[in-house]
């Protein structure tokens, strides 16, 4: 049995974080959710609920099997576009990023099966949250 991780490693009123982990035996992941918004402690329950990512870590890494190029992971807002895209090695990021308009707020993963990954995911909760104080 392959080893996928998706823990929530905090969850406060206007923020949580997230690791994800992949040892490259999973199954293709394809647009996989990582963060369901609407689980997140403090949601209002009305599908309004969007957070903004504010720090990514990762460490992505290949295997022997894996495909000579590709060797990446992609988030991307639910019903909506690619955000970021992770290369192989090691990246940590602050940003701002924001959902589209079209997007209902959860984020999913899409990587090669044969990718080994972790990543630390931080969000802040702005809307739909009303206890948050990033509203």
């Amino acid at each position: 049995m392959a080893l996928i991780t998706n823990r929530t490693i905090s969850d406060s009123a206007s923020t949580a974080s997230f690791e994800i982990v992949n040892n490259g035996q999973a199954p293709p992941e394809a647009n996989e959710v990582i963060v369901d918004v609407s689980s997140l402690i403090g949601a209002a329950g009305d599908g309004t609920e969007r957070v903004r990512v504010t720090h990514v870590t990762a460490l992505v890494a290949k295997t022997v099997a894996s495909p000579p190029s590709g060797i990446c992971v992609t988030l991307s807002w639910d019903g909506s576009d690619d955000f970021l895209t992770l290369p192989e090695g090691t990246t940590s990021l602050k940003l701002a990023c924001n959902p589209k308009d079209d997007a209902t707020g959860d984020i999913l993963i899409s990587a090669p099966r044969s990718n080994l990954y972790t990543l630390f995911l931080t969000v802040e909760k702005i809307r739909g949250y009303p206890l948050s104080t990033a509203n």
